[in-house]
């Protein structure tokens, strides 16, 4: 995906966490993630809502491919409606 800006990886096993993840492109941790939010002084800022279409991905939830070959699932902003 071009527009893709960053992968939130959330760690399920301890192992994870001792992982060289540098081969997955633009990938970070959930905690890093979340520390590079706040501001220099530790604050966590408002956050400020975007409006988008109904039509606009949002995240990729992969499937174990119990029917077939494992997909990535993209799910869009108007899914959060349903």
């Amino acid at each position: 995906v071009s527009t893709l800006e960053k992968i939130i990886i959330v760690p399920t096993k301890q192992e994870t966490l001792s992982k060289d993840l540098s081969y997955i492109p633009h990938s970070c941790l959930i905690e890093p993630f979340l520390e590079s939010g706040k501001t220099p002084d530790g604050e966590v800022p408002d956050i400020v809502f975007e409006q988008l279409p109904f039509d606009h991905p949002v995240s990729v939830a992969f499937t174990s491919g119990t029917t077939g070959l494992p997909k990535g699932a993209v799910h869009s902003a108007g899914v959060r409606y349903t």
